[in-house]
């Protein structure tokens, strides 16, 4: 005797799994006709230059695109063989980076910098697509697109920051290493400077004492290579006020009564402040009528007016007791 039941469960079984296969086929069907349709999807670098270069497509990693470890670049979306009557690319995108940063950018074209080195880097590019399939209503979907990247270590790019670029004589200027790519020998040479050698990632500061321009030069070493930086003409030192020694700067007068002072630098401008009771307020040595004055202020510097100093000379003024006379 036949068991009905049983029979038309294990019917009912089998049109469940026929109705699954065909559903994944028409799946398959489906996206081996939308790729067909837009070709394939690349991504670009923008180099220094502006130009772009193409990573490549599809997801073979011996296709894979070399970059130096600490490399910043701006990727960019190519569109390969799009056919507009079959699918068409929306703006919405979003950019995956596996070991890039930032890891996920939904911008366009976004600037990824990648810090570590790797032997296969992942990038992943999801575009959204309105598909056209023939005779069908039209869908929405993702399309997936993964490229890969080799982050390889390389030799360094030699790169320096200073605090000034003009400076006056007998002052200093600090130099700091800001090379790229992990170099690990450090070699400066200061044109003028004091010390004028140095080894070592970051130098004490460099004094220059003679007026004149000079270069400064890091050579940067690491195991895959070395690379040199020579800034021509990237420190000017001028001529500067000098302090002499030995200059008085204390007076001490009766009021009324005249002597004279001097400015403790030596240059080729004066200016003393405030004027009153100076015979000049424009000399190296006026002559000073003691009075209400406490402090003078003279301001010395050199002709090119760049480099200039200070001097303060300091007036004690005594009043005369006037004299007494007895009558005998």
């Amino acid at each position: 005797m036949i068991n009905h039941s049983l029979y038309r469960t294990n019917k009912c079984h089998h049109l469940w799994h026929l109705f699954i296969i065909i559903i994944f086929i028409i799946i398959i069907f489906t996206q081996k006709s939308f790729t067909q349709a837009i070709g394939r999807v690349g991504v670009g670098i923008i180099n220094s230059d502006g130009k772009v270069d193409t990573i490549g497509t599809g997801t073979q990693p011996q296709f894979a695109y070399e970059l130096c470890e600490g490399a910043c670049f701006q990727v960019i979306s190519l569109d390969f063989t799009l056919d507009p009557t079959q699918a068409i690319l929306e703006d919405t995108i979003i950019w995956e980076f596996q070991t890039g940063l930032p890891k996920i950018s939904m911008e366009n074209s976004p600037s990824i910098c990648f810090p570590i080195i790797t032997t296969l880097e992942i990038v992943t590019l999801h575009r959204f697509v309105t598909n056209f399939p023939s005779g069908q209503p039209s869908f929405k979907s993702w399309y997936t697109e993964t490229f890969y990247l080799i982050v390889k270590k390389c030799p360094p790019e030699a790169f320096f920051i200073q605090d000034k670029e003009i400076v006056c004589q007998n002052n200093f200027v600090q130099f700091s290493d800001s090379s790229f790519r992990h170099p690990d020998e450090w070699e400066w040479k200061f044109e003028g400077g004091k010390p004028s050698f140095w080894s070592g990632r970051n130098p004490p500061c460099i004094e220059y004492n003679i007026p004149g321009i000079y270069q400064v030069s890091l050579s940067v070493k690491n195991d895959q290579g070395i690379d040199t930086l020579i800034k021509y003409n990237t420190i000017e030192v001028f001529k500067a006020p000098i302090k002499q020694d030995g200059i008085e700067t204390h007076f001490v007068g009766m009021y009324g009564r005249d002597t004279l002072i001097n400015s403790c630098v030596k240059g080729d401008i004066y200016k003393w402040k405030p004027s009153e009771g100076l015979s000049c307020d424009d000399c190296e040595q006026p002559i000073l009528r003691f009075g209400a004055i406490k402090q003078y202020l003279c301001i010395v510097s050199v002709e090119n007016g760049v480099c200039s100093d200070s001097c303060i000379v300091n007036i004690r003024t005594e009043m005369e007791l006037p004299k007494i006379f007895f009558l005998m």
